[in-house]
């Protein structure tokens, strides 16, 4: 929680005017209250953000399990209204 607190913090010491975008593997899921916080703060998931139907798989980490589908998603992109995202 603490980097995303920290990630936070910086995004508020930003203009406002500024497109931001933020990457990375975060190792927490969509249902995480990390995942929560890091929304709450005017940064968006670019794949739900996305103006077309984002394709590819759904997950990006499946355990290391090369033979099964990856069903988690750890990785994201997020950004904020400053970016439109195609």
């Amino acid at each position: 929680m603490e980097s995303v607190n920290l990630i936070n913090e910086k995004i508020n010491d930003l203009d406002t005017d500024i497109p931001v975008i933020v990457t990375g593997d975060f190792n927490f899921t969509e249902d995480s209250e990390v995942y929560t916080e890091i929304t709450s703060n005017g940064l968006s998931n670019s794949k739900k953000a996305s103006i077309e139907e984002p394709y590819g798989p759904e997950g990006t980490f499946n355990g290391f399990q090369i033979d099964q589908i990856a069903h988690h998603r750890i990785d994201f992109i997020f950004v904020n209204q400053r970016i439109k995202v195609l």
